[in-house]
């Protein structure tokens, strides 16, 4: 890695603008680098660049020129100003102060550049000296997109110009209407033909109504690989046969057809014959992601429920990677073909599969005062179920196949009964799920029978190894997912990891209930993101399990001092063993970590976390950066703002 040199004269609050959105995989790196400076050490940390407004192009130009090197400039790839929406009081500034030359002739080795819709004209990219500032500098430029919820025609044919104009570089792309590819471009077949690198491209059009009218793209493109596109029309059988007849050559077609490795497809309805299409000509697809608008089940032709479940179904778990959303399936009228769903889902597994994670995602919602939504007065959410699956490689090169049942519960029978009839459905695969993800993020009433639920449905799974556990965002009751006086063990459970999303109040004492509950566990992760404390402590019992190591945020440290009025830019992490006991001073800026020695005595305007455990070798601490000035915290954290350290206990 090359530092940058003065490194120690750079004003932090300037860095704090360039690195506020760093790729999570770098922020590991950065724990290796000197405690003072941390993110800012890094060559790496400037490759993926987010600059909000004129201000921050111009600060973060200017510092790079004041303390910057040129392999500092030459390290820059990808550059992102703006956001989908820009607000109005930052939006067409960046014109004014011709921040797009300054940056094209600063940073050589740029290989994605994306603007917001509205953040700036898109005539600027109309100047032939912008073009040729484009070509002559940025040598391996790939992508240049336009993030905007809805974009004006005009501005789309600019966008498709300015590719146009860069079309021997280009390997993304985003096709608007055909109208929008004027003459000076060719007409569309001239214009994707143009493009040699051009493999990945989403369409965005009222005339692709159908996958049949995207085949022409799919021709002209040289070397397409990936394929995005919505369509709101079944196609009509023999697609392939009219294809050829308007004068298409077969071979090279269906060459250009399993070339395809990537496909995201959403339908307004399940389309049989789209499906078709795909199956028995796109045999390359190694990743596939099929959306349909929400449709129930009982709605469906015999020759849909037959595709879905037999060549559709063997076509997705042929493949490693895939996901399907969503479907409404009844609780009573549909079991025996659920089942043989799952079976296939669970155990129709690619070929040469190794380690193989059986999930479950349960999720149960009811009313939400704040979106105003009413699912207890929707009679098909009383009667039905959705149901998603998918299957993905985690960190470990371990296959997750994935089932995901959401229900909206009316009253509390309904919440018991009926989310739980879903493992009627799973009778033949019970045994064989290994991990389980209880989601009870989306419930506002009713969460004082949380705990029964989550007891009655965990015992159905006698071979779960992991459990996460999604509490309620409610904010003014306490969360808990266990009770005391719970007796029930499971010694096969060896992680367990609890998110509360935005809940301001946590039980405690369903800490040391899962001490007991889960005697085997050897992992915990708590992700609490708000405010959790009662008074000026937070205790974490867990004396009765045998833990090897605590995945802890301490985010809501910081909403806590705001709430009690304290300063102190560090809390005090208390911790006790069978074997000792220590105190350590963690910063709230980077974790920094200062062991205070035996004599330290406990002050009372400190914070303090209180460990408690019978055993522990590591504490993975966890702060995100940026958090909301107000008690209530923001309910979205972008993990590319997470920093971390680990201490060895």
């Amino acid at each position: 890695m090359t530092k940058l040199s003065n490194i120690d004269t750079i004003p932090a609050e300037i860095w704090e603008t360039i690195f506020n959105k760093l790729p999570t995989c770098s922020q590991r790196e950065c724990q290796l680098v000197c405690m003072r400076w941390y993110l800012p050490a890094q060559r790496s940390f400037l490759e993926h660049i987010v600059l909000a407004s004129c201000y921050d192009v111009q600060q973060f130009i200017a510092c790079l020129i004041s303390y910057g090197t040129p392999a500092s400039f030459e390290s820059v790839k990808t550059i992102r100003i703006g956001s989908t929406y820009t607000p109005p009081d930052r939006a067409r500034k960046l014109l004014e102060s011709d921040a797009i030359q300054t940056i094209i002739n600063h940073f050589p080795n740029v290989t994605e550049l994306v603007i917001s819709g509205n953040c700036i004209e898109l005539e600027y990219f109309l100047k032939q000296q912008v073009i040729d500032a484009m070509l002559s500098q940025w040598a391996n430029l790939k992508l240049f997109r336009v993030d905007s919820g809805w974009l004006h025609p005009d501005k789309r044919k600019i966008y498709l110009q300015t590719n146009y104009s860069l079309r021997q570089r280009i390997k993304q792309l985003i096709l608007y209407e055909h109208n929008d590819v004027t003459q000076s471009m060719g007409g569309l077949k001239a214009y994707l033909t143009s493009f040699p690198k051009l493999n990945n491209i989403k369409v965005v059009s009222r005339e692709i109504c159908n996958l049949e009218s995207c085949l022409p793209i799919i021709e002209h493109c040289q070397k397409l690989e990936a394929l995005d596109v919505y369509v709101t029309r079944e196609d009509i059988g023999c697609v392939m046969d009219r294809f050829i007849q308007r004068g298409g050559d077969r071979d090279i077609f269906e060459k250009k057809l399993r070339a395809l490795s990537s496909l995201k497809i959403t339908m307004a309805s399940f389309c049989a014959f789209t499906i078709e299409f795909i199956i028995y000509h796109m045999l390359g697809l190694e990743n596939v992601t099929i959306g349909v608008n929400r449709t129930n089940v009982e709605e469906w032709i015999p020759v849909q429920k037959h595709i879905f479940s037999h060549d559709f179904l063997d076509f997705l778990c042929a493949r490693r990677i895939f996901s399907f959303a969503s479907v409404q399936i009844n609780y009573n009228e549909e079991n025996e073909y659920v089942n043989s769903i799952l079976q296939k889902l669970y155990h129709k597994l690619p070929s040469h599969q190794g380690k193989v994670d059986r999930h479950v995602h349960l999720v149960v919602n009811n009313n939400s005062p704040e979106t105003g939504l009413d699912y207890n007065n929707m009679f098909s959410n009383i009667r039905n179920f959705v149901f998603e699956m998918g299957s993905d490689i985690n960190q470990h090169n371990t296959l997750v196949r994935t089932a995901s049942f959401t229900h909206f519960i009316q009253h509390e029978g309904s919440l018991r009964n009926r989310s739980l009839k879903y493992l009627g459905h799973m009778n033949d695969v019970l045994d064989d799920i290994t991990s389980l993800t209880f989601d009870t993020f989306g419930m506002w009433v009713l969460i004082h029978v949380v705990p029964k639920i989550f007891q009655d449905t965990i015992q159905q799974f006698q071979n779960l190894q992991k459990v996460n556990v999604h509490l309620s965002k409610n904010y003014s009751k306490k969360n808990s997912f266990l009770k005391r006086g719970t007796t029930t063990t499971h010694h096969g459970i060896r992680n367990l990891e609890i998110t509360a999303g935005n809940a301001l109040c946590i039980e405690e004492d369903m800490l040391p209930v899962a001490s007991s509950v889960f005697p085997s566990l050897k992992y915990l992760s708590l992700w609490f993101h708000c405010g959790w404390f009662s008074g000026n402590m937070f205790t974490i019992d867990m004396q009765e399990s045998k833990l090897e190591r605590l995945h802890l945020d301490v985010t809501p440290v910081r909403v806590q001092m705001s709430k009690l009025g304290l300063t102190r830019p560090f809390f005090i992490l208390k911790m006790t063993t069978k074997e000792s006991k220590s105190y350590y001073r963690i910063s709230l800026d980077y974790l920094v970590v200062t062991p205070l020695n035996d004599a330290y005595k406990e002050e009372e305007d400190c914070l303090t976390v209180n460990l408690l455990f019978d055993s522990l070798m590591y504490v993975n601490l966890y702060l995100y950066r940026k958090s909301s000035d107000q008690f209530r915290p923001v309910s979205v954290l972008d993990p590319k703002d997470l920093i971390q350290t680990i201490l060895r206990v």
